[in-house]
């Protein structure tokens, strides 16, 4: 499904922009249900609206209505602030390839000469708290009488109060056009796309690029490539180590032990996805949907691999002993339902996606949660049972951790979730450099926290792995006895003759 989504409330006309949303739920709950799920993710990926970082691309986007605006985007810009800091370089604002052109869906769409002469088309780029404060919804077109007052310098623009506004413009005609302009103050601005003309059914075509000094990621997300990069490097480590003990006890692991194996693994692949994610977006300002996807499957894979290592019985080899139908198909919805999710937090700050749209999609996800928690817990439970029949200590210790280990990921989870919707440090730009904190920094700890302490619980040993039946060697002539038997009197005559491994003779006992 489509989510339309619009910038903050305004008084003024905006312009709607699709966001992928979540797909119908695969019907079949079995093993390959994991792939029909993640397909259904990649539809949706395919469908992501066209902007790149901070890079927002005109594709025959409607011109607004004669006499309108639209916003369709919000750039995080942080521009070299206080003295000695004018030599740094500053944010950039780049108008790339703007022209106009007919819609040809239109009754009557202008000839190519009227969009030629046309200057009522204007883009420009300004602080949000300039826009409310310098723009009146009743009169934001010029006219001949705010030329002479010198509120504009041309008839058809965009009319500010403020007239020292941060504000970089340009005007779209039929002829390609492109400029850069600096900006230099900090802040969230807007992108605003007027028509202050008497012309319709027309649409633009280009894109706007806005780089701070180190590249194209927003303001808000400067430290998440740095936090990524460490991740994957604490998840490497912790990886090797966990690998060289599964390789000691392999023919003895129990399923939680190669679950959290595979675990590392989605692990690895989602740090090392987003720290490729950002590297890009940060370097050529390119939004790379495959990494995207891969980093977002990876992220969810690796909660539904603990899930499902969890809850497969003990006493079964099978990788779906245990698992019914009803909780595949539980698990193959948290799935999709935690994809939307990550889409719709992703565009969040971008598109000023409202807090009601936020927590309507988070909502499902909880819901689902937190009956994927009750089942897992009480699966937990009869697994204690079971093994106390059984009268396996090790096994019911692990078991009975588990237990509390579920509910403490269970509460945490959810407190880093709720942080991330109710995200305090965006409201100030005081507070941005601690956004990637909020929103990947607790996530990722939580969950590291609550997969080393599983790693703790299910340490291989040999009394948590049992002792092991090692096949006796043959010589291919006996079959199911050793090649040499002793008689009574070999022990006889080898008295004396036989020595222990310690050097010691033995001698017949009467």
């Amino acid at each position: 499904s489509l989510l339309a989504v619009a910038p903050r409330g305004r008084s003024s006309p905006r312009q709607l922009v699709a966001v992928s949303g979540a797909a119908t739920p695969p019907r079949l709950p079995m093993r390959g249900s994991a792939a029909l799920a993640s397909l259904v993710a990649l539809c949706c990926s395919l469908s992501l609206p066209g902007v790149r970082a901070q890079v927002f691309d005109f594709a025959h986007v409607p011109a607004p209505g004669s006499h309108t605006l639209q916003m369709h985007y919000f750039f995080h810009v942080q521009a070299p602030q206080g003295p000695g800091q004018d030599s740094e370089p500053a944010a950039t604002v780049h108008f790339k390839n703007l022209r106009l052109v007919a819609n040809q869906n239109g009754p009557k769409p202008p000839s190519a000469q009227s969009i030629a002469e046309y200057r009522g088309v204007q883009v420009l780029v300004l602080l949000d708290e300039d826009f409310k404060a310098a723009m009146d919804p009743t009169h934001f077109c010029s006219r001949a009488a705010d030329v002479s007052a010198g509120a504009a310098k041309a008839e058809g623009q965009l009319v500010l109060k403020i007239q020292d506004s941060d504000v970089a413009s340009c005007i779209v005609s039929g002829d390609s056009g492109s400029s850069e302009q600096l900006l230099r103050k900090s802040g969230l601005y807007v992108l605003v796309l007027t028509n202050c003309g008497d012309m319709d059914g027309i649409s633009v075509l280009g894109s706007v690029e806005v780089k701070n000094a180190w590249g194209f990621l927003p303001a808000i997300d400067r430290g998440k490539k740095a936090l990524y990069g460490f991740v994957v490097a604490f998840y490497l480590s912790v990886g090797v180590i966990w690998t060289l003990l599964c390789l000691r006890w392999w023919k003895s692991l129990l399923h939680v032990q190669k679950g959290i194996l595979l675990t590392l693994s989605f692990c690895i692949s989602e740090s090392a996805a987003w720290w490729c994610f950002f590297q890009v977006r940060n370097s050529t300002g390119d939004f790379p949907p495959l990494v995207f996807l891969l980093a977002t499957l990876s992220s969810i894979w690796k909660t539904v691999a603990g899930f499902y290592a969890i809850m497969t019985d003990p006493s079964q080899g099978a990788e779906d002993a245990g698992i019914s139908v009803q909780t595949h198909a539980l698990l193959m919805l948290y799935l999709v339902l935690q994809f939307h999710l990550k889409v719709i937090m992703s565009f969040r700050h971008g598109f000023a996606l409202t807090l009601t749209t936020v927590l309507l999609s988070a909502l499902p996800v909880f819901v689902v949660g937190a009956i994927m928690l009750v089942s897992v817990y009480q699966k937990v439970t009869s697994f204690v049972e079971m093994l106390q029949g059984e009268k396996a200590e090790q096994k019911i210790l692990l078991y009975q951790r588990l237990q509390g280990l579920v509910l403490f990921a269970g509460f945490f989870l959810s407190i880093a979730v709720v942080l991330e919707i109710f995200d305090p440090t965006t409201a100030d730009m005081a507070t941005w450099d601690f956004h990637f904190v909020v929103s990947d920094g607790i996530p990722q700890g939580s969950f590291a926290c609550v997969l080393l302490a599983a790693m703790f619980f299910a340490w291989p040993s040999q009394d948590m792995q049992g002792y092991e039946y090692v096949q006796q060697s043959q010589d291919g002539a006996v079959i199911g006895v050793p090649s040499t038997i002793w008689d009574d009197t070999d022990c006889e005559e080898d008295v004396g003759s036989i020595k222990h491994e310690n050097g010691d003779r033995l001698v017949q006992v009467e």
